[in-house]
């Protein structure tokens, strides 16, 4: 009733519409006390994991097929090292403004979880389901759908929720955190998964080759040569003549 009276004396459009604005963004961003030190133990789990997971995959990588190590450029390499560094910074020391409020980084850590599933089950089925040729564009819509809405939607409930605005963000900045953490992992391991498919049908089709190579070098080995044919039609000749002579002395 007070803001209402308030803006009734309020007459310029503009000035009414400062008014509203004003007193919205009063209450959406009104200061509050944060509610005391909100570092999560899972999200400490997840950052710890998903870099010792990211390590041990490049390792198992570049050990089993060396030659891939030529693939990557410098510029990749230290955005690698770099990232990795930031994932443990931020495992072992977040920043303050990141564990202020207790509410939001639980709900951004849970939220991120949450965030990659159904991402990476909507991508699965799309996959699967749409063509080819499609795919990459229903792909990006939907990502693009699922990851903005579900920062957007976040950030709003949980400023509007904490009556702050930096919990609000807080929350998007631990959503989008772990999610990237995850999806991490899961391109690491998708990258491993592939380098063994090739690098398996490589070798199999090396077998096949070495297989038919020696095969024809058995064959060329092996092969009668037409001297070799004619000195046994000459045996089998001489041999059936000797029969003849032996055949007509004993009937003689």
């Amino acid at each position: 009733m007070a803001m209402s009276a308030e803006l009734a004396q309020v007459q310029a459009p503009s000035a009414r519409w400062k008014f509203a604005l004003g007193c919205a963004r009063a209450a959406l961003v009104a200061p509050q006390l944060p509610s005391g030190d909100g570092r999560s133990r899972v999200a400490t789990v997840t950052f710890l994991l998903g870099v010792a997971g990211c390590i041990a995959t490049t390792f198992v990588v570049l050990r089993t097929w060396p030659h891939a190590a030529g693939d990557i450029s410098r510029g990749l390499a230290v955005w690698f090292a770099g990232s990795l560094i930031v994932y443990l910074w931020i495992a072992l020391r977040p920043p303050r403004a990141l564990i202020a409020h207790r509410d939001a980084v639980r709900r951004g850590v849970a939220l991120g979880f949450a965030l990659f599933f159904v991402t990476a089950v909507g991508k699965s089925v799309i996959d699967r389901v749409v063509p080819p040729s499609n795919s990459d564009g229903i792909l990006g819509i939907f990502l693009m759908v699922t990851v903005v809405g579900s920062l957007v939607t976040t950030g709003f409930a949980v400023a509007r929720t904490e009556r702050s605005f930096g919990a609000g963000v807080a929350a998007t900045a631990w959503i989008g955190l772990v999610c990237s953490i995850l999806a991490f992992n899961a391109d690491l391991l998708e990258m491993l998964s592939r380098c063994k498919s090739r690098f398996a049908h490589a070798s199999f089709d090396g077998g096949l080759l070495r297989s038919a190579n020696a095969g024809r070098v058995h064959a060329q080995t092996h092969r009668r040569s037409p001297r070799l044919d004619n000195g046994r039609a000459a045996h089998a000749a001489i041999a059936r003549g000797d029969l003849r002579l032996h055949r007509r002395g004993r009937w003689a």
